[in-house]
């Protein structure tokens, strides 16, 4: 069973990506010190989201594994 924040990866994906679009463009811009990069990057990060959510076991903050 899903917690909360990974069932809303699942039922409701573009709430998802507009709760945490802001905090991971900041991080990216940060290390890539591009926007446009960054965007790439955060879009393919969504991507990666996407397809392994079913891999988070809760034992960290969602976010925490999300950085991964």
């Amino acid at each position: 069973m899903l917690a909360s924040n990974e069932q809303q990866i699942i039922d409701d994906p573009i709430g998802f990506v507009k709760t945490h679009v802001g905090w991971m463009n900041a991080v990216a811009t940060r290390i890539l010190g591009d926007a446009a990069l960054a965007q790439d990057a955060v879009q393919l990060g969504f991507v990666k989201i996407f397809k392994n959510v079913d891999t988070f076991e809760g034992r960290s903050q969602l976010k925490s594994w999300m950085h991964r």
